[in-house]
């Protein structure tokens, strides 16, 4: 029984730059979405002082 020669492919080389950006983006739609979150809380505490306690 004979088996094929295995070659692995040699791997591309990636440019970390869009990777970066990509994480970039994503870090700061996090960001964005907590200030957002921050700022609807603190509109609700001006409109309903008492509500949390």
């Amino acid at each position: 029984m004979s088996t094929l020669p295995l070659r692995a492919s040699s791997a591309p080389q990636i440019w970390p730059i869009p990777g970066l950006a990509r994480l970039g983006g994503f870090l700061m739609l996090i960001v964005d979405t907590f200030a957002d979150a921050q700022q609807s809380m603190r509109e609700a505490h001006k409109k309903y002082p008492y509500a949390g306690i």
